[in-house]
């Protein structure tokens, strides 16, 4: 811990909040796990604007960040030409195109 938390909680915070995202569940969904953060979603979604709740339930509808830095360069490095490396490169890319994603849904949906 060595107090690394705060700066990375709060920078997360800040990224989802400017994707009009919802920062608490957000960052249980990156971090933690979809699931878990739909179980926060559902007790808060009536608290919240539509749009958040339709942009974190993208968001935690996808894999947490765990799968991406754990399990996904192992499988597919092992399973495709791709190695550790460029199998990393592709899953952090995925990761960034599922925040863009949930961000783009949030703002649209906040438009109408």
């Amino acid at each position: 811990y060595w107090g690394l938390w705060k700066p990375i909680e709060s920078a997360l915070n800040t990224l989802l909040s400017a994707c009009n995202l919802h920062p608490g569940t957000g960052v249980t969904a990156i971090i933690a796990g979809g699931t878990l953060a739909l179980v926060q979603l559902k007790d808060i979604a009536t608290t919240i604007p539509p749009e958040q709740v339709v942009g974190i339930f993208i968001l935690a509808a996808s894999s947490p960040l765990q799968c991406i830095f754990g399990q996904i360069p192992a499988v597919w490095s092992g399973c495709s030409d791709l190695n550790e490396q460029e199998s990393m490169n592709a899953a952090i890319l995925g990761g960034i195109i599922k925040l863009i994603s949930a961000a783009i849904f949030a703002i649209v949906y906040a438009m109408i």
